[in-house]
């Protein structure tokens, strides 16, 4: 009985551990992700340029949240501009490509020719710097998380111990308010 109770002390602090619990606290955790710095900074502005609205979109979030996230969703998707249809890569040239179409000198041809270039070139320029961004992102989400690996991986004793404190006080307290009943 010890036995099976120590093995399922240990899974369940093994799990508590992934699901990143509270660990040593009795005290339930408020189960809310933290805020972004962007939605930090939006609420920062928000509040000095327009604190009724503030104060409406608190209320709204206390009142009905599902509407809440529904509402800052559709703030979040029309600042990044979601919603609106990506132009088609080729309609971008066309005219470009109808200029090189209608030159009547090889020099306006030319011309045309390298402006086309140009344009490509910006189009292609600015695809590699989203990437670039997007990668830059990557590797500080996977450092981090490579810090915090290290770091569970360096304190495992200590989070094992905790979590199995932390598993017994509930239990013996559960035993006491059982035996109280």
């Amino acid at each position: 009985m010890k036995t099976t109770l120590l093995y399922f002390l240990i899974c369940f602090s093994s799990l508590m551990m992934v699901f990143g619990e509270n660990q040593g606290s009795n005290t339930p955790k408020k189960h809310r992700r933290p805020r972004s710095p962007a939605v930090e900074d939006y609420f920062k502005t928000l509040k000095q340029q327009n604190p009724e609205e503030m104060k409406r979109l608190r209320d709204l979030r206390q009142t009905d949240p599902e509407a809440f996230r529904k509402e800052l969703r559709n703030r979040v998707n029309k600042k990044k501009g979601h919603g609106k249809r990506r132009q088609d890569p080729r309609k971008v040239f066309d005219e470009h490509l109808q200029h090189i179409q209608q030159a009547e000198t090889p020099e306006a041809r030319a011309q045309a020719e390298q402006k086309l270039k140009d344009a490509v070139e910006e189009r292609i320029d600015k695809g590699l710097m989203l990437r670039e961004k997007a990668i830059a992102r990557m590797q500080e989400q996977l450092k981090t998380l490579e810090e915090r690996h290290l770091n569970d991986k360096q304190n495992r004793d200590q989070l094992i111990s905790r979590q199995v404190e932390s598993l017994l006080n509930e239990l013996d307290s559960n035993l006491y308010r059982a035996k109280e009943d």
